[in-house]
């Protein structure tokens, strides 16, 4: 490459370079009313270490933002913690918001962009998507910082040469800036997380339940005799019912069933003042105390329902939480080590045998002190490790104390769901009346009617003697299947003479005498008589059999 091809590619990578840039710094191409600002900040010189409150409005809602002492609170609930992340959040974009570009728009081109301010009077009149939200930003004395006017929302562009990054949802903003109404401009920064819904400026954080269910009381102002308690004898046992009384009827399922309830608390909202009257926290209708295994222990108030005519509405609650610390580890009863074991002098006159036996002993002697003192330590070292858990742990649970005593005093709205096993009464413990006590009670005209089958007067004292007639037989007919089998084996020969007589002469009967035959009926009899109900029910065929064995002689004469 030589020099003059090294010049010309440079040139154009110039001329590139100048025609992004055009491009870029015109937007979609540079038209009335429209100016670039290269990336200036929407509020210049915005002292975001001087905004002690915040006001957030739009055509229906508000909320006001104010900073007392070292908490911000909510204005519409007395003041409540806000949630420090939002607001820190809300202060950071305002301060690094960038323009991308800067548009001219008369007064009826405001409520295409949304940039109509709920303060001024025509918001009254125009619609929802025609009113932006306000946020001003003040500093002591009430005296402004700065304001946004926020409008509509800038959808992200999809890309034809791309169409795997073509992810939804806003890319900026249009916004204007104080109180200019005929300027508005295009920003970076879409806000999407800013709401006007006084519950989402709460602090959520509250009670935090762990450790291990220990106990629950639940007293009942009305009827007092629906109050109960359940509680687990250690951690990880079943719950029981602590007052049963006498003769009730409890089902454990259920008691158990309880003793995994309250394993987390959240609210929706806080109530204010003004609604003091309608919570019924001055006489609640329940009080709920709940141990825990950590040793924090919690009592809820619980009052009213934040709507009387919805069955699954929210009710108020006020909560207090206690700490009893856990027992400190015991220390090793032995502190001090046994003092250590002097060699033994040697005798005069001692032997080697008594040196060594001396030698010996003094050498178990000093092995016994070597362990106990490593005993002691070994001791005294895990009593220190668990001193310093311990006081770790109760250094966090006091500081979780702390936090969950800011709790108390307020009027919270909780879910349903939250207190729902407070609401119970002590009746829901109660076994359920047993289905199969009815089904007995229709099964019990039952066994009377039985006797009805059987001939009335002096029939029943005969009714077992037909029984034990009937029973002989039924243990015979297991061997009856049998009988016939042997049988069977006579007639068949007598279907086949060959077959007999070739059987015959081994048997050392005499064919001609009559006796000879009579044996085999007497061997088949024997086989038979633990059978004698075939003789009843059969007679005939046991008439037969005889006279088959009679054929059988008289074939071999025949011969």
């Amino acid at each position: 490459m030589n020099n003059r091809q090294l010049i010309t590619i440079l040139v154009a990578l110039g001329l590139v370079a100048v025609g992004v840039v055009w491009k870029f710094s015109s937007g979609s191409g540079t038209t009335s009313g429209r100016q670039s600002l290269a990336l200036d900040r929407a509020l210049p010189d915005f002292p975001l270490n001087e905004v002690v409150a915040i006001q957030i409005k739009n055509q229906k809602e508000e909320v006001n933002l104010a900073l007392q002492g070292e908490t911000w609170g909510v204005k519409e609930r007395d003041a409540y913690p806000a949630n420090f992340d939002f607001v820190k959040d809300l202060v950071t974009k305002a301060h690094d918001l960038r323009v991308i570009e800067q548009v001219k728009i008369g007064q009826s081109q405001l409520g295409r962009l949304q940039l109509v301010s709920p303060a001024a009077e025509t918001a009254k009149e125009a619609k929802p998507e025609q009113v932006g939200t306000l946020v001003i930003f003040k500093k002591a004395n009430d005296q402004e910082l700065g304001r946004l006017l926020l409008g509509k929302s800038i959808e992200r562009e999809a890309s034809p040469d791309n169409p795997f990054f073509n992810v939804g949802g806003a890319s900026g903003r249009f916004v204007q800036v104080g109180e200019v109404t005929d300027t508005a401009y295009k920003v970076k920064e879409a806000f999407s997380s800013l709401n006007v819904d006084v519950k989402g400026w709460l602090e959520k954080s509250f009670i935090s339940p762990t450790g291990g269910l220990k106990s629950i009381e639940v007293k009942v102002a009305d009827p007092a005799d629906q109050s109960w308690k359940v509680e687990k004898e250690k951690e990880g046992a079943d719950a029981v019912l602590a007052d049963k009384k006498e003769g009730e009827q409890i089902d454990p399922e259920k008691v158990k069933q309880a003793g995994s309830a309250f394993s987390s608390a959240y609210f929706t909202d806080v109530a204010t003042t003004a609604e003091k009257e309608k919570t019924g926290l001055d006489a609640p209708l329940r009080t709920a105390t709940v141990s825990f295994f950590d040793g924090f222990t919690y009592t809820l108030k619980i009052g009213n329902k934040a709507k009387p005519d919805d069955e699954n509405s929210d009710y108020y609650m006020m909560v207090s939480a206690a700490y009893t610390p856990l027992p400190a580890p015991s220390a090793p009863a032995a502190a001090e080590p046994p003092a250590e074991p002097q060699p033994t002098p040697a005798p005069e006159g001692e032997t080697a045998d008594q040196k060594t036996e001396r030698e010996k002993k003094d050498a178990e002697a000093r092995t016994a002190w070597e362990q106990a003192k490593q005993s002691i330590e070994s001791a005294k070292t895990q009593y220190e490790s668990e001193l310093k858990q311990w006081e770790e742990a109760k250094t966090k649970k006091e500081e979780r104390l702390a936090k969950e005593k800011t709790f108390e005093g307020r009027t919270y709205i909780v879910s349903k769901y939250t207190v729902d096993w407070f609401l119970k009464d002590r009746s829901h413990f109660k076994a359920a009346a047993p289905a199969a006590s009815a089904s007995g009670a229709a099964a019990a005209p039952a066994t009377p009617s039985l006797p009805e089958l059987f001939p009335a007067g002096g029939a029943r004292p005969d009714a077992p003697k037909p029984i034990e007639a009937v029973t002989p037989p039924i243990k015979v007919e297991i061997p009856q299947p049998k009988a016939p089998e042997p049988k069977e084996s006579p007639v068949q020969p007598a279907e086949k003479p060959k077959a007999p007589e070739q059987e015959l002469p081994p048997a050392s009967f005499t064919p001609e005498a009559e006796p000879p035959p009579v044996p085999p009926a007497a061997a088949e009899a024997p086989t038979a008589v633990p059978a004698p109900e075939p003789a009843a029910p059969s007679a005939t065929p046991a008439a037969a059999e005889p006279a088959a064995p009679a054929a059988e002689p008289a074939v071999a004469p025949a011969e």
